[in-house]
């Protein structure tokens, strides 16, 4: 079983299979291999931001604090005291 495999063993078995099996195999074999994971840019496709996004994202931060600041004078006021 691969899972009750040491660290060195899983590593040894890293080194003997060729890069192509590394790719294609490795979930299959269980392998723990850094080189059978494949890198992308999460943000190749990403659609541009716009300002009306900055203001929105920015009202909702305003919101929440102004909230929180408000319900905590109220619980300190009429419960706590």
């Amino acid at each position: 079983m691969d899972e009750n495999k040491r660290p060195e063993e899983v590593e040894e078995n890293c080194d003997a299979l060729d890069a192509e099996s590394k790719v294609e195999g490795a979930a299959e074999k269980g392998a723990l291999c850094v080189d059978a994971l494949e890198t992308h840019d999460v943000f190749e496709n990403a659609e541009p931001w716009d300002p009306i996004e900055t203001k929105v994202v920015l009202g909702s931060f305003g919101a929440a604090l102004f909230l929180l600041a408000l319900f905590g004078y109220l619980i300190h006021k009429f419960l706590l005291t």
